[in-house]
């Protein structure tokens, strides 16, 4: 676990990641995300950091479980929280897509979604159990 800890902290800083917020540690008490997108412009580019991090995870816990952490941000405006709810369902799926691709297995996969009023833009939390 140790080590999982170590490779989270190299990787974030490596995507250059944005800060961790409040809503995260709610998600996951004492536990880091290996990999956050936050999706800021309109391409991110995050396949070689991915690919990275959860070979190097694969290859220290090859029975890995993996939590995707959907962070969707909720204004007053419906129209504004529909668009954001539909944009976040592409991009989760496309993230899911890319670990599938990697080789983790769709039953090691746990999704969550959550709602918050602290961010602008919908984030993606990767950790690893």
């Amino acid at each position: 676990m140790r080590h999982l800890a170590i490779l989270c902290t190299l990787f974030m800083s490596i995507l250059m990641v944005s800060p961790f917020h409040a809503h995260a540690a709610s998600r996951k008490a004492n536990s880091v995300p290996l990999i956050v997108i936050t999706y800021n412009q309109p391409r991110i580019h995050y396949n070689k950091q991915l690919y990275q991090a959860m070979s190097r995870a694969v290859a220290i816990k090859p029975e890995l479980m993996v939590t995707v952490a959907s962070f969707i941000p909720k204004t007053s405006n419906s129209r504004y929280n529909e668009q954001m709810r539909h944009s976040s369902m592409r991009q989760r799926q496309q993230l899911i897509h890319d670990l599938r691709a990697i080789g983790i297995p769709k039953d090691r996969i746990h999704v969550t979604t959550e709602y918050v009023t602290d961010s602008k833009h919908h984030e993606l939390y990767v950790y690893v159990d």
